[in-house]
């Protein structure tokens, strides 16, 4: 993937650039997609209401370099670490993180909430 992307032209990259931006500022067809995605939000404790417009500004913003950099930070075999996806939606949630938080900082790992 690394040699790809340092070998993709730049028309190319823009082009993947410019897919991921219309499909996420892409409008809801249907009603039940909108539920859909508010009811996500609440369900997710996230409460972003504007998450289509952050997220295309992140995709606006984001270089090469960032990927690859994020790339070797996280994937490359000198840099390999865990990535585990957690989903509670319990009482004891915020027990929890805090706990999984206080683990991975005397790790050096990192968590994304």
């Amino acid at each position: 993937f690394e040699k790809r992307l340092m070998n993709m032209p730049t028309k190319a990259f823009s082009a993947y650039k410019i897919a991921l931006l219309e499909k996420v500022v892409k409008r809801d067809e249907r009603l039940g997609e909108e539920a859909a995605r508010w009811w996500n939000e609440i369900t997710s404790f996230q409460y972003s209401w504007r998450r289509r417009s952050e997220e295309a500004e992140l995709v606006r913003s984001i270089s090469r370099d960032d990927i690859l950099s994020f790339f070797a930070r996280y994937f490359t075999r000198s840099s390999r670490r865990m990535i585990t996806a957690v989903f509670a939606a319990s009482a004891e949630r915020d027990i929890a993180m805090a706990a999984m938080q206080a683990e991975a900082n005397a790790k050096g790992s990192i968590i994304v909430t």
